[in-house]
């Protein structure tokens, strides 16, 4: 029943976070990393620009926060290695291994740095700059996997290629020296995640997404269901169905077909094979108007407008019970008048039926207009 393609229906929906407090400037300049002290991280790109950036920025303090356990090549790890060559160094307390923190730690240090340095041989996505970003903070990233999707380079923060130590020097030594570039990148980022990247944005697009998703599969489901309780009149058989005035067939969404007149005055006549009620099934819109029902004479109205394109408008209506066939005319747009809201008329036709009463579904009744 048209399960299948509903399963392989995708969209890309970015993750929302909400914004933080912009903090005032911390007393310290602080560079952050967050993540695994792998090399699929960068660490060791990182690692190995850091003793020229901290020997030439005095005031310079790096936070480094991730675990630092993973061994390289089944031996020490990175931070045991940078530990036992540098441990001599001037410099050396003004660089930080916190290991894993909580949270709370780790929000705190976003808060307080003054960039984010991830440059990553490859990220699927990259959190973490939206993590910095959502602080106002300015970030570094490598130039690879979904990282371009976040990090807009020269805009949000600057990218450099995974794994070129002197293009992450220059562009942290660039940073660093810039307060004005560094205040810049790191209001746009906050901007871009109030515009692209919030919870209510991102709650926006999955209801979309969801609400398609089940009006397509609603389209599928729907015909097969009402075959059940409603036998369906072909459309294309001139025996039963004959269609004056301007009409044309438009597939919508999901390939539904609908008969689609935009022309005062066009009509369908039907003749239904049995006695039972006739329903007519009608896409409503903003430029639908009214259509009326003609049976020998005893005219009824149904009103199709609807704020916004899309919904089944299901019109039923009751036959006489005389022997004896019975031609129903849909007539399109006889009383425009009546429902001045219409940016114009439209009748979207998707099926005509012949069905039992079916008393637990709702229908449009019919109205004389006023």
């Amino acid at each position: 029943m048209g399960v299948d393609p509903v399963r392989r229906r995708y969209r890309a929906i970015a993750l929302g976070l909400p914004p933080r407090p912009i903090a005032p400037p911390a007393a310290k300049r602080r560079l952050l990393f967050v993540g695994r002290l792998e090399r699929r991280k960068g660490i060791d790109t990182l690692l190995a620009v850091l003793p020229r950036l901290l020997e030439r920025h005095p005031d310079l303090h790096v936070d480094i926060v991730g675990d630092d356990t993973v061994a390289i090549d089944g031996r020490v790890g990175f931070r045991q290695r940078f530990e036992s060559t540098h441990r001599r160094a001037a410099w050396r307390r003004r660089c930080r291994f916190h290991g894993v923190l909580a949270d709370g730690d780790v929000e705190r240090l976003y808060r307080d740095c003054t960039l984010l340095v991830a440059p990553s041989l490859y990220e699927s996505f990259g959190l973490i700059y939206l993590e910095a970003m959502r602080w106002g903070k300015p970030v570094i990233g490598g130039r690879s996997g979904g990282v371009a999707e976040v990090v807009r380079d020269g805009e949000t923060g600057l990218l450099v290629p995974p794994g070129d130590p002197e293009a992450l020097f220059d562009a942290i030594d660039r940073l660093l020296d810039d307060r004005e570039l560094c205040r810049r990148l790191g209001e746009n980022g906050r901007r871009l995640i109030e515009t692209d990247f919030s919870p209510r944005l991102m709650a926006e697009r999955t209801a979309a997404f969801y609400r398609d998703v089940l009006d397509g599969a609603a389209n599928r489901v729907r015909p097969g269901l009402a075959d059940l309780v409603e036998e369906p009149i072909d459309l294309d058989d001139a025996n039963r169905v004959r269609f004056t005035g301007h009409w044309e067939v438009v597939r919508e969404g999901h390939g539904v077909p609908y008969h689609v007149s935009t022309t005062p005055g066009s009509s369908v006549h039907v003749r239904p094979p049995a006695r039972g009620p006739l329903v007519f099934r009608f896409m409503g819109n903003p430029w639908s108007g009214i259509v009326s029902c003609d049976r020998g004479g005893r005219r009824e109205y149904c009103d199709l407008y609807r704020p916004e394109k899309g919904g089944v408008i299901r019109w039923q209506i009751a036959l006489s019970t005389s022997t004896g066939v019975e031609e129903v005319a849909c007539t399109l747009g006889l009383e425009r008048e009546a429902n001045p809201r219409a940016e114009g008329r439209q009748m979207w036709l998707e099926r005509v039926t012949t069905c039992r009463p079916n008393p637990g579904e709702k229908s449009i009744a019919s109205a004389p207009l006023p």
